[in-house]
Formats: C-alpha cells, structure tokens, sequence
C-alpha cells in the first residue's frame, strides 16, 4: 500500500514546490515601472502576475547615438498603451511582444535589484543599450 502511494506524493510535493516558485518568481516583476529621461518619465511597463503574467506598456519617442547610448526620450503625447503578448518568465528575466501597428517589437526585461530592472529591445535593427527602470 505504502509503495503505491509514495511515488504520487512525491510527485505531488514537488509539483507544488515548483508551482509556488514559478508564481514567486513571477511576482517579482509585478507592478508599474518607469523608464526617465533627465528626471521626465517617457515610458512604462504595468504587470500584472498571477496564474499567467499580463501587462500593457506605454512607449514614448526614443533617439541613441551610434554607440546604442539614449540621447533623447519623451513620452507621447497619446499616451497609448500596447498589451504585453507572449510574455514568459525565467528567473530574473522576462520577455515579452507587443504589436505597435502591425510591427512587432520584441523586449526583455531583466531584474538587477530590489526594485530595479533593464529593459532591452530585442531584434532591432538599431542598436539600443538597456534602458533603467524603476518600480514606482
């Protein structure tokens, strides 16, 4: 009796170890976050986590140098957010898409502290460093 049973619950108790890890990991990245330039706010991240992690972003005007380093940022004056789509969670990272029009824009977003994160442009054509966020 013994033997049939064990198996099943050490299944069981390591599925629900996992399953509280995925959802404390995936909790980390919610709230709002704020990306500034020179102190004025030009783009946001809201995340929503639960069973699965949702969220819009609110994007602003952007310009780099050659070099990937942000020179200029405002936020638009719409203030139009775009729902965050195939987001996935792995550790400190996340990734996720948004369709801004018809393009499809690719981000990953990296926790570095308390509080703390990098958003990154994936498969752009320009080259764009991280950008600092902030929970607010």
């Amino acid at each position: 009796m013994w033997n049939r049973w064990f198996a099943p619950l050490c299944l069981a108790l390591v599925w629900t170890a996992y399953a509280q890890d995925t959802d404390a990991t995936r909790k980390r990245f919610a709230g709002d976050w704020q990306a500034k330039f020179n102190g004025a706010p030009f783009l946001t991240l809201h995340v929503e986590a639960g069973a699965k992690v949702e969220g819009t972003i609110s994007t602003g005007r952007i310009t780099v140098d050659d070099n990937g380093e942000l020179t200029d940022a405002e936020a638009q004056p719409e203030g139009k957010e775009l729902d965050l789509m195939k987001v996935r969670v792995d550790g400190d990272r996340m990734t996720f898409e948004v369709d801004a029009n018809g393009e499809l824009m690719r981000f990953e977003m990296r926790l570095t502290g308390e509080g703390k994160g990098e958003l990154r442009f994936s498969g752009t054509e320009v080259k764009i460093k991280p950008i600092r966020l902030d929970r607010k």
